[in-house]
């Protein structure tokens, strides 16, 4: 499966957070210019981060993975 398909999924949260070991809310960071809810999680064999716009659109700014 490519890493960012779950985002195709009629319900993203539920496909992302299958197998999360844990997750932790880091605070408010930039990602690309703009203010952004900063979170990581853990799964097995995997690492993710993602920032979530703080904005009106809480859309993801920005995603990295780490296998």
């Amino acid at each position: 499966m490519l890493p960012l398909s779950d985002f195709f999924y009629s319900d993203p949260y539920a496909t992302l957070m299958d197998g999360v070991l844990y997750g932790k809310y880091l605070g408010i960071h930039q990602a690309e210019g703009s203010p952004c809810h900063h979170l990581t999680f853990g799964q097995e064999g995997l690492y993710w981060q993602i920032w979530i716009d703080t904005g009106d659109k809480p859309l993801p700014r920005k995603l990295q993975l780490t296998y």
